[in-house]
């Protein structure tokens, strides 16, 4: 949710305020129009070889990569951007959803992920607007965040992950 903080309590709107002690409030903006987009996480990008693709990126745009991570049948590392970053997503099995991907479109741009403050806010907010979700309830990601897909249908082709970085229990 967006928060405005207020230093003068006489300058808070009635609704929807939070006073603490007693000169400094919280207004909640609570608008379901307003987008909980803070940035773009990452660029997923499917590969069917992850040395190939990373020593590429390195060779041609002189983008090192993370170290290789594992997580179910997912190998995948990330390659640091200004702000962002670029995944590489490879399968360890032929039946991998990954596989499956590069088997029906080819090798690219996976998904968009977003990151947002509050995923399950942001949820409720797509499911009321009739937004079709690969997963109405967040899971954890190999990083212990909490994430959500949306499917490509409600989003003009493209498979959207939203994201909340907060590690804090929900």
């Amino acid at each position: 949710m967006d928060y405005y903080l207020h230093i003068s309590a006489q300058t808070c709107p009635p609704s929807y305020v939070f006073r603490i002690g007693r000169r400094v409030c919280v207004l909640i903006n609570l608008n379901p129009e307003i987008i909980m987009i803070k940035r773009i996480r990452h660029i997923g990008i499917a590969v069917s070889d992850l040395e190939k693709a990373s020593s590429f990126f390195k060779d041609v745009f002189n983008l090192s990569s993370t170290a290789f991570e594992n997580f179910g049948e997912l190998r995948f590392s990330f390659l640091p951007l200004d702000g962002t970053n670029l995944e590489l997503l490879q399968s360890t099995t032929d039946e991998g959803v990954i596989s499956k991907y590069i088997q029906k479109k080819g090798q690219g741009v996976h998904h968009l992920s977003f990151e947002v403050d509050d995923l399950w806010a942001e949820l409720d907010r797509l499911k009321e607007m009739g937004i079709q979700l690969i997963n109405e309830e967040p899971y954890r990601n190999a990083h212990n965040e909490w994430v959500a897909f949306i499917h490509p249908k409600s989003t003009f082709g493209i498979l959207v992950e939203l994201i909340q970085s907060s590690l804090e229990e929900a």
